[in-house]
C-alpha cells in the first residue's frame, strides 16, 4: 500500500540530501530538523483541513479496515507529544525545537558533554533512511495535530506566517533549511495553504486509491 505520508516525507527530504558516490545519501542534523518542521506542518494543514472527515482521511495512512483504530493511535500520540513538551506555544517547539531537544537529551544521556554536543551540532549527518523513517512519522504526528487541535493550530500559525515577521526567528529557520524570503517568511495563509495541500491529495487518491474518490467526493473542500 503506498502511504499518503511516504510522499509527503519523499517530497520533503529529496532537495535536503547529500549526494555522494559509492554511499547513501545524507542530510546534515540542522537541515534536518528544518524538513521535520515542513513535515509536520503540512501534516498539521491536512489534518486541520479532514479535522470533521478524520477516519475517512486516515485511510490514506492505514492499512485497510485499520482507519479508526489508527486514529485513535495518531490522536494519542500528539497528546503525548503535548505532555512531553510541557506546554508548546508555536509551532516550531512541536516540531523543530522537539526534535533538536530530544537529540540533545539523547546525546547526554550517551555521555556527551555540552561542547561536545555543540559541536555535533554543527557537522553531524543523518542517513536518508533514517531521516525518511522521521519525517514520514512527522507526517503522521501533524496530521494528528491539525485534526485534533484545529483552534490551536489555526492560533500557531497565524502567529508564525500571518504576524509581522520577527526577523531573528527567521535566522534560525534559514539556517535550518527551510526556504525563507528576504522580508516574509516563505508561506501562505492557512487557507490557501490547505488549498495547495488538497489539489495534492486529489491527485493521490485519483493514482493510489481510486476505490475511495466516491467517499472523498463527500468531503467539503475536496473535489473531484
Amino acid at each position: 500500500m503506498v502511504s499518503l505520508a511516504s510522499e509527503i516525507a519523499h517530497m520533503v527530504l529529496a532537495p535536503a540530501l547529500k549526494k555522494k558516490i559509492l554511499a547513501e545519501p545524507t542530510i546534515s542534523i540542522q537541515r534536518y530538523f528544518g524538513c521535520c518542521q515542513q513535515a509536520f506542518e503540512i501534516g498539521a494543514v491536512l489534518g486541520h483541513a479532514f479535522r470533521d472527515n478524520f477516519v475517512c482521511f486516515i485511510q490514506l495512512f492505514s492499512l485497510p479496515g485499520r482507519q479508526e483504530q489508527y486514529a485513535k493511535q495518531i490522536r494519542l500520540s500528539i497528546t503525548e507529544r503535548f505532555s512531553e513538551i510541557g506546554n508548546p506555544e508555536t509551532l516550531f517547539d512541536l516540531a523543530m525545537n522537539y526534535q533538536e531537544s530530544r537529540t540533545r537529551k539523547t546525546w547526554r544521556g550517551a555521555g556527551k558533554s555540552e561542547d561536545q554536543i555543540e559541536d555535533r551540532m554543527k557537522v553531524h549527518e543523518l542517513t536518508e533512511k533514517y531521516a525518511f523513517e522521521q519525517l514520514h512519522f512527522e507526517v503522521i504526528e501533524g496530521v494528528g495535530f491539525g485534526g485534533t487541535y484545529p483552534e490551536l493550530l489555526e492560533k500557531m500559525w497565524k502567529d508564525a506566517y500571518e504576524s509581522p515577521v520577527d526577523q531573528h526567528k527567521v535566522e534560525l529557520l534559514r539556517r535550518a533549511g527551510m526556504s525563507i524570503g528576504s522580508r516574509a517568511l516563505d508561506s501562505f495563509p492557512l487557507a490557501k495553504q490547505q488549498d495547495y495541500l488538497l489539489s495534492g491529495v486529489r491527485s493521490f487518491v485519483k493514482k493510489h486509491h481510486p476505490e475511495l474518490i466516491p467517499q472523498f467526493a463527500l468531503v467539503d473542500d475536496v473535489q473531484f
